[in-house]
């Protein structure tokens, strides 16, 4: 009974951790996806488009 348990809760864990990675890769993919002009950010809080850290200096 204990192994079979045990078994039970491993099958269990690797369905949970493929199951996260499914939801991370999936929400990667939708934002790959997305046209860039809907990326862009107006707001001031947003970190510059082009992956620079010089719009993040710290005041």
């Amino acid at each position: 009974m204990i192994i079979t348990t045990r078994r039970c809760m491993a099958a269990l864990a690797v369905a949970v951790v493929v199951g996260i990675y499914a939801a991370g890769a999936y929400r990667i993919e939708m934002v790959r996806q997305t046209p860039r002009s809907a990326l862009i950010c107006t707001a001031t809080h947003c970190a510059p488009q082009d992956a620079t850290f010089a719009g993040l200096s710290l005041k």
